[in-house]
């Protein structure tokens, strides 16, 4: 686009075929009418309001949960498989992390306190936003807490993290019979379910199956159009999302920002 200055005489603008011929020589329009659908959709205009507000403003009731979350790790015994492990690890380092004090302006912490591999998404931002201090880099506490408690608690949900001694919040594996006492059922029920004592065989069918399976959906998107798979092995319905855009440029500009990038609408 910014090559296209140089199209053309003195006084003489370059024509839009000119220009849109270029761009498709680098990409399709179907794919550029994707990424617009695709910017549109995730990029807000100037003066939408920030999605993040709601965590701000969480932010601010810090002192509501503090209390709890230094006796939490305390007095209940939780458990994780392997999915919940370093969360709720970064949990049980929560009330050293709450108890701090040093000379850092409140909120903030060093960062060598934290398990930073648990802040994700929006909050890496509240949470890191801040500049560098003497010790290595600082911290938001409160957005952390924050933070790990909303990880803390869909890791709960999931059972990814469970209470030993909870009837609700227990491992679904906790309830599973062993040794002897499912030694003395188990042939009612592997009768009762069809089931063979040996499992391999029924795992190895399966096995081919969903090989099979897998293989056969390979083949058609090789033959698909519309679909693309990239490096990192992510399927891209190219076809969806140029219909999507095409039903975008039907309709008046809106002022959002993948207009400029894609040289105004069509």
């Amino acid at each position: 686009m910014f090559d296209s200055d140089s199209w053309g005489g003195e006084e003489e603008e370059p024509r839009v075929s000119e220009v849109w011929e270029a761009i498709e020589a680098v990409i399709s329009r179907a794919e550029l009418r994707a990424a617009l659908v695709l910017v549109n959709e995730n990029v807000l205009p100037a003066d939408a309001a920030d999605p993040e507000d709601w965590r701000s403003e969480l932010i601010g009731r810090y002192s509501t949960v503090s209390g709890l979350l230094k006796l939490l790790p305390k007095v209940i015994s939780f458990g994780a498989n392997a999915e919940g492990a370093p969360v709720l690890a970064a949990m049980r380092r929560l009330p050293g992390v709450l108890a701090y004090r040093g000379r850092l302006p409140a909120p903030l912490i060093p960062a060598r306190l934290i398990e930073a591999a648990v802040v994700t998404g929006p909050w890496k931002r509240l949470v890191f936003g801040h500049p560098a201090f003497e010790d290595g880099g600082a911290v938001n506490r409160h957005a952390y807490t924050f933070c790990l408690l909303e990880q803390f608690h869909r890791h709960l949900k999931r059972r990814e993290i469970y209470a030993e001694a909870s009837t609700k919040w227990l491992t679904p594996q906790a309830r599973l019979l062993d040794g002897e006492t499912w030694e003395a059922v188990r042939p009612d029920v592997l009768t009762a379910l069809g089931l063979p004592e040996d499992p391999q065989a029924l795992l190895a069918g399966h096995a081919r199956a969903l090989d099979a399976t897998y293989r056969e959906v390979g083949d058609r998107l090789e033959a698909n159009a519309e679909v693309r798979i990239d490096d990192a092995g992510k399927i891209h319905l190219t076809g969806v999302k140029a219909n999507r855009g095409a039903a975008v440029a039907d309709r008046p500009a809106q002022p959002h920002h993948g207009d400029a990038a894609a040289g105004g609408p069509s």
